[in-house]
């Protein structure tokens, strides 16, 4: 598995990560892709 250095973007912008497991973050931006793609369907329903 090749994961990228991430010091220099770290130095550069002014965040800090909110998790530092990548098993974490994978699994938070899934639940986040499945909330916004299924308020998306939603949405479409109210208005078509």
């Amino acid at each position: 598995m090749q994961i990228a250095d991430s010091t220099r973007l770290l130095a550069t912008v002014p965040c800090e990560p909110r998790y530092d497991r990548l098993e974490t973050i994978i699994r938070h931006a899934l639940t986040w892709e499945e909330k916004h793609s299924t308020l998306d369907r939603e949405d479409h329903r109210k208005t078509g």
